[in-house]
């Protein structure tokens, strides 16, 4: 609650950067009655969010200045105190009336938004949202280790190659493989509503390209080298991610690769605590959005078989504190 007040009232934006403000001055300017903005910013203020160099003013910490300074920080605080508070309030109630979900309308986000449909068609009624989503998601591709993601790439960097980026947003991860593939090309695929306002970097202008692409449609682009996929199966049910490899099957030939880089799940009491609990909060999280969930090996390569026995999964290729696996899937037809 306390972080959805500073998300609406813009609180963050108003306290100088290297002064303080007293409380009664930034209530005037965020137009929240002090009373109830002494005693949120006093709460956060035991989780570092702001501070109070002196009593009755209030000063930023390095989490509050985020906020204010990061467009993608605030995004993605946006999105969780917008779209994920209500959607976990409404969780529960999605579990009693669906059960186990099988479809992405099957959410607490459906039922929190009043609509049949699931987070991605219903973001794309609402423009100003669906970039909000977007620009969030680009900050969590810009985690990306790109050093990890290397070692198991199946591709040389000196040759002539197509890489496909499916549901690559923004194209935050083809913008950060392109220099270490100097002779690739890149095809960002997303939906019209995601891309159609983006243009390539000027140095990758003819190298770089979007390229509009539904995921429950067959893959038009054929005999890509790569076709790579960050953190877009554990959006979606098993029947949908079956489908969605299914539909790249006739798009394979020899030599083409799936690159599926995601969520794991490890065997329980294999982590400490804090990497347990991160994946575990995401778990849940797909569960809330979209219905969906984050998968153990043996459940990814289960997902891989029914789809089509052709896939062959070469590379498993994890590193300790990562979080997302590599998985390296070649063809046999």
């Amino acid at each position: 609650m306390c972080m959805q007040a500073i998300h609406r009232y813009r609180i963050a934006s108003h306290v100088p950067n290297h002064d303080m403000v007293s409380f009664e001055n930034l209530s005037e300017l965020c137009k929240l009655n002090v009373f109830d903005l002494r005693r949120i910013l006093r709460l956060v203020m035991t989780r570092t969010v702001f501070c109070e160099p002196r009593v009755g003013f209030v000063a930023h910490t390095a989490a509050s200045r985020l906020l204010k300074d990061d467009p993608q920080a605030r995004d993605f605080s946006g999105i969780i105190c917008d779209e994920r508070f209500p959607s976990s309030a409404q969780a529960v109630n999605a579990l009693q009336k669906f059960g186990q979900s099988q479809k992405p309308n099957q959410s607490g986000f459906s039922l929190a938004n009043n609509t049949s449909n699931g987070l991605y068609e219903e973001l794309s009624k609402f423009p100003a949202r669906q970039a909000r989503w977007t620009s969030a998601m680009s900050a969590m591709a810009n985690r990306i280790s790109f050093d990890f993601l290397m070692q198991f790439l199946p591709l040389d960097p000196r040759i002539t190659a197509t890489i496909v980026d499916v549901a690559g947003g923004s194209g935050t991860v083809s913008i950060g493989l392109a220099p270490r593939f100097p002779n690739a090309k890149f095809i960002v695929q997303d939906t019209p509503s995601t891309i159609s306002a983006l243009k390539p970097p000027p140095h990758l202008l003819g190298r770089m390209q979007f390229q509009d692409y539904d995921l429950f449609t067959t893959q038009h682009i054929q005999g890509a080298d790569i076709y790579f996929f960050r953190n877009i199966f554990h959006n979606w049910p098993d029947k949908a991610c079956v489908e969605i490899l299914r539909n790249h099957a006739p798009a394979m030939r020899t030599g083409s690769k799936l690159v599926i880089d995601d969520f794991t799940l490890h065997e329980p009491l294999t982590l400490d605590l804090w990497d347990e609990r991160r994946r575990r909060n995401m778990d849940v999280t797909m569960m809330i959005y979209f219905g969906s969930r984050e998968r153990t090996l043996d459940e990814w390569r289960h997902l891989l078989k029914e789809a089509d026995e052709r896939y062959e999964l070469i590379t498993v290729g994890q590193a300790e504190k990562e979080p997302n696996t590599i998985f390296v899937v070649g063809w046999r037809g």
